[in-house]
């Protein structure tokens, strides 16, 4: 088989169209002739460059092979996990431009607690922004986020001890973090930990509201959360002896919209992407 083109003039326009044809002997007089097998219609050069190329590879038995992209090393593979991650990375940016991660670690971590577990406190934070549920619900979704890979934090760490130990932390910093909110966001009264941290999940909330209405944006918090969570983080495995490496879903222009209202374009740009994440250790 073979693509054709095949030309035609029309009110003084010369239209062509592909044809795929095969070649075959008439049984009458056995004479060589074609026949047309599919019309294609009118196909852009490097289409029909690449049937033929397909089709005599075919004809010879091999295989058309692609090349990577110079300098990559890398055949590219569908993604083995699509991580959820343009919501967060933006509450995480906030979080810290807010001034509200330095906050948590001023007070939390200056106990018995390691820095890590701040990581794991904003992490409780987002979860309670963005899919509240139980402790044992954040420790199942926390993997399947972005956030291992944003903040070098292994999800083993993201466990029953460490995420009760952290909330201890928490209730005991209460009483100081109540001292010092104002300054970030209004008044607020002391409570214990689980309401603490819904309250710092408001807070946050109520900062991106708060840069939302600023620049003019009529969406609510809530609504952005579902506008920006179809952009994941899609984790790729490359070929044996290659490391992991992530792409991102291509964001849409609303998408990109909010981002570059809030001043956070940066976050859907691959090399920055790139530079950000930490490849999480995967089981093999």
């Amino acid at each position: 088989m073979n693509i054709r083109i095949c030309k035609r003039q029309y009110k003084g326009k010369t239209y062509q169209y592909a044809q795929l044809v095969e070649n075959y002997r008439r049984e009458s007089d056995g004479m060589p002739t074609c026949r047309v097998i599919a019309h294609l219609g009118p196909l852009q050069e490097q289409t029909v460059a690449n049937l033929r190329l397909a089709l005599k590879a075919s004809r010879d038995g091999q295989a058309v092979v692609l090349p990577t992209k110079a300098g990559t090393g890398r055949a590219r593979r569908g993604p083995e996990a699509n991580l959820r991650y343009l919501e967060l990375a933006v509450l995480r940016e906030l979080w810290r431009e807010c001034g509200g991660e330095s906050l948590v670690a001023d007070l939390i971590a200056g106990g018995d607690v390691a820095s890590t577990d701040v990581q794991v406190l904003t992490g409780l934070i987002l979860h309670r922004c963005v899919d509240p549920g139980s402790k044992l619900h954040a420790q199942r979704w926390y993997p399947m986020t972005a956030l291992p890979e944003l903040t070098g934090l292994d999800t083993r760490t993201f466990n029953n001890t460490r995420v009760h130990r952290v909330l201890d932390a928490l209730h005991a910093a209460t009483p100081a973090l109540m001292k010092r909110l104002p300054d970030l966001y209004g008044e607020l009264d002391s409570v214990s930990a689980h309401v603490t941290l819904c309250m710092l999940a408001l807070l946050l909330e109520r900062v991106l509201q708060s840069k939302l209405r600023a620049a003019d944006q009529s969406i609510t918090a809530k609504s952005c959360f579902e506008l920006l969570q179809t952009c994941h983080l899609n984790r790729h495995r490359g070929a044996e002896g290659q490391s992991l490496y992530y792409t991102l879903t291509v964001p849409t222009d609303e998408q990109r919209r909010i981002l570059s209202a809030l001043g956070l374009d940066r976050l859907v740009s691959e090399e920055a992407v790139q530079r950000a994440t930490t490849p999480r250790l995967i089981a093999t």
